[in-house]
């Protein structure tokens, strides 16, 4: 053994241990590398054992010849010409890959450009967008083709828009309007038409035939039209393509404009501020004892204290009421406390949703600054300037086209995170208890007829339209969230087997809190469609995707689609009615965004 060449014969007595490091075990020393440690031991390293077996990946019909792919069979005998083996083949196999790619991308050209004219007309885009330049085409009405099947489109079209044959008014003249102010062609046939068949003409071939389409049918919409509100109607007037295709339809809206009715009275968002405090029901004598007062008056400092928190921080990228309040506010709502303090909490919370959501100028914070102080001035001393100066610092806006999804917008999603980071059935319970209230108040509100408005020569007849206003859009608001907390429960994003669905239907066949069809009924005959409907819409917008098959819900949406044929074949739009108008785009916005089966006039009357 000692002969051998592995028995190292040096004597060990005198030789110091070899440290091992960290480095020395992860690090190798090559082969053309020398120690520089004569008392080390050089690494030994280790050969790689070969490795016999037939190469799958070298057998690819794509890219080798069928003969070469079932003959050849590659083994691995040394590392050296392994690796050559190697590199040659993906060498090969990337040349033939582009080749591959190369032929399929010229077969593919190949088939688009030999379609058969006389199959099927396909519109396709010509032209990349990422490389293509818009251009604004001028619309001339002596380049219009096909103006005697255009005219006929254009009365066809009115008149199923007049005969309620088309769901949704808002989205018919939405469509319109982006005919009329298209800049391009966004779909060109690959062929010419000639020789087609009558049907198969495309008669918006050009941005000329469809503005002049589109004028036609505002042409015919004069009625619906002079529902609009003033800026509406002046951006028509000024639309340079209206002027060239109709002059009279210019001159009528400008018309129009000049003898509009006034602008609706605006509601700007209000800043965060406390609801003021109501000698009538937060006194101490609504309390049981002291106790329960002192902690109402915590519970309304921590309340506040959240609200601002949120107004500090919920633009921060990352922050989340739930992540960052929840523990607070599950806290807060959880407190073990008597009666009246959920009650009383649960109307604080009422109020604070109307005096930041709907909006109020009279309310302002602590400490408000000169600028406020003298737009409070000057509100008291010139009423009417002041609205004039606040309605030029309001800019309404829509997202979403015409009809955007249900949402809570801007401080209305404070309000949404909170319910949800609560999780209280005995806080959901209090505001749903509290906002029925408050709905079915505001729905008995008083309003002045028509006739009784015009008779009073004293300036009521702006006072009773901003009490209006501002009841329609607190009523709406609280309905909104009342349908949010009802439906809160049953809220899911997995879909429901039928036989789940039909028990959930018998539990909730009687869990509704408000009779929302006699209240329809009621409005109906009272004449108060404009109040109800809107509020009634609200509240349906928030359902789950059961709720629609309860039998309560079918009977409601009956009756709301009724209204809506009944309202749109009775429409007289006029100048000082907008109640036709308001309830017709209400319910059709309903039907648009919600997805539900309603039952047929045989089934309700059975």
């Amino acid at each position: 053994m000692k002969n051998s060449p592995n028995f190292d014969a040096t004597p060990r007595g005198n030789t110091k241990p070899t440290v091992i490091t960290k480095s020395r075990r992860i690090s190798f020393t090559t082969l053309s590398e020398e120690s520089t440690d004569s008392n080390q031991m050089p690494s030994r390293r280790i050969k790689p054992t070969p490795i016999q077996g037939n190469k799958a990946w070298h057998n690819n019909k794509i890219f080798l010849d069928s003969a070469q792919s079932t003959t050849d069979t590659h083994m691995l005998v040394g590392e050296t010409s392994g690796a050559t083996d190697r590199r040659g083949s993906l060498t090969e196999e990337r040349e033939l890959l582009k080749q591959e790619k190369a032929k399929r991308l010229q077969q593919g050209e190949l088939t688009r450009l030999s379609a058969s004219p006389g199959g099927p007309m396909t519109p396709s885009k010509l032209l990349e967008r990422s490389t293509s330049v818009l251009e604004i085409t001028i619309a001339d009405p002596s380049s219009v083709t096909h103006k005697d099947k255009l005219d006929v489109l254009a009365e066809l079209y009115s008149s199923c828009l007049k005969d309620n044959l088309l769901p949704n008014l808002a989205v018919e003249i939405y469509f319109v309007v982006q005919l009329m102010t298209s800049r391009s062609a966004d779909v060109e046939l690959v062929s010419s038409t000639g020789g087609l068949d009558m049907i198969d003409t495309n008669f918006f071939c050009s941005v000329h035939n469809a503005v002049y389409f589109a004028v036609k049918v505002l042409e015919s919409q004069v009625g619906f039209l002079r529902c609009l509100d003033r800026c509406t109607l002046r951006l028509l007037s000024e639309n340079q393509r209206i002027a060239v295709f109709s002059e009279t339809l210019t001159d009528w809206l400008i018309l129009e404009h000049d003898l509009g009715p006034k602008p609706v009275p605006a509601f700007p968002k209000s800043p965060i501020g406390g609801v003021s405090f109501q000698a009538e029901t937060d006194n101490r004598k609504n309390f049981p004892n002291d106790a329960s007062f002192h902690l109402f008056k915590k519970q309304r400092d921590t309340f506040y204290e959240l609200l601002r928190e949120w107004e500090a921080n919920h633009m921060s990228s990352g922050w989340s009421v739930a992540a960052f309040l929840g523990d607070k506010i599950r806290a807060l709502v959880n407190f073990k406390t008597e009666l009246a303090n959920h009650v009383h909490f649960a109307r604080l919370f009422q109020s604070q949703l109307i005096t930041m959501c709907k909006g109020d100028g009279s309310l302002k914070p602590d400490g408000e600054d000169e600028d406020d102080a003298l737009l409070n001035q000057l509100k008291r001393t010139n009423p009417e300037k002041f609205k004039r100066l606040q309605e030029r610092f309001i800019m309404p806006l829509s997202v979403g086209g015409p009809c955007p999804a249900p949402s809570f917008p801007g401080c209305q999603e404070f309000f949404r995170d909170f319910i949800m980071a609560a999780s209280s059935p005995i806080f959901n319970q209090h505001l749903t208890d509290t906002f029925s209230a408050k709905v079915m108040e505001l729905n008995e509100m008083s309003i002045a007829s028509q006739e009784e408005t015009q008779t009073d020569q004293d300036g009521s007849d702006d006072e009773e339209k901003d009490r209006f206003v501002s009841c329609l859009m607190t009523v709406r608001l609280v309905a909104k969230f009342l349908g949010f907390v009802t439906f809160l429960p049953y809220q899911t994003g997995s879909r429901i087997s039928d036989e789940l669905g039909a028990m959930y239907i018998s539990l909730r066949s009687h869990s509704m809190q408000i009779d929302l069809t006699r209240c329809l009924k009621t409005a109906f005959f009272l004449g108060r469609l404009t109040l109800t409907v809107p509020w009634v819409v609200e509240f349906l917008s928030m359902m789950d995707q059961i709720a629609p098959s309860l039998e309560p819900i079918q009977i409601t949406l009956f009756v709301l689609l009724y209204l809506h044929q009944q309202t749109w074949g009775s429409a007289e739009f006029t100048n000082a009615c907008y109640a036709n108008l308001l309830v017709v785009t209400n319910i059709s916005w309903l039907f648009e965004v919600c997805s539900f089966y309603y039952l047929s006039e045989s089934e309700i009357f059975m």
